[in-house]
Parts: structure tokens; sequence; C-alpha cells
């Protein structure tokens, strides 16, 4: 099974394929690690809900810059997959929320929203 493409684990610009909203949003070092460990197991996750070839689909676009969001919108996912992605992703923002002070969850917040509309 083809692994999925996982983002550099220090810079916090290589923790916004898998988590858009942290644009601009400063990090200590030790939050870019944690998340950048977050993020390589939310992948490793994701991972083991798709078939192989969604999983080279969803490669493709992460290589071509698209986020996470918007290249999981782009597969072909059942309902079954949907739910436990969904799932999945609750449990990430359960996560993120041990990591972040609740600053730069209120800015989070807000470039989500911004996020939501661009879409």
């Amino acid at each position: 099974m083809p692994a999925i493409a996982s983002p550099a684990q220090t810079t916090p610009t290589s923790l916004t394929p898998v988590f858009p909203a942290l644009e601009g949003v400063q990090l200590t070092p030790e939050q870019q690690a944690q998340l950048a460990e977050i993020s390589g197991q939310a992948l490793i996750e994701v991972q083991s809900l798709l078939s192989p070839e969604q999983i080279e689909q969803l490669n493709t676009a992460l290589t071509q810059g698209q986020s996470l969001r918007v290249a999981l919108s782009s597969l072909n996912l059942s309902g079954a997959q949907q739910h436990a992605l969904r799932e999945e992703f609750q449990s990430l923002r359960s996560q993120l929320a041990e990591v972040l002070t609740p600053e730069q969850q209120q800015q989070i917040m807000h470039n989500a929203r911004s996020l939501r509309q661009a879409y």
C-alpha cells in the first residue's frame, strides 16, 4: 500500500497542508514538534481508511499543493469513510486544543472561518 506523503516535520509552513488554519500562527519549536507528530499520526490514520487508489489520488493532490481538506473532498469516499474521517478530525481538533494556547486557538478559529468562506 502506498504511503501518504508526509509534510516535513519542523517548519510551520510544512504543517499548513494538513492544518491550513495554522497559516500565520506563531508556534514555539515545541508546539511545531508536537503538531508535526500529530499531523504524521493523522495521515497514518487517514491512510488506514483509504484504498490504495485513493491514497495515490490524495498524494497527487497534496504534492500539487492542495490542502488535505480539498484533497479529501476530491476523492470518491463511501459513507463509512466519510463518517470515519469525521471522527478522526474530531479527535484531531481535541489534540490540537491540548497543544495550542487560547490565543492561538482563537486565531486558528478566525483563519478557519476565512478558509470556509473561500471554499
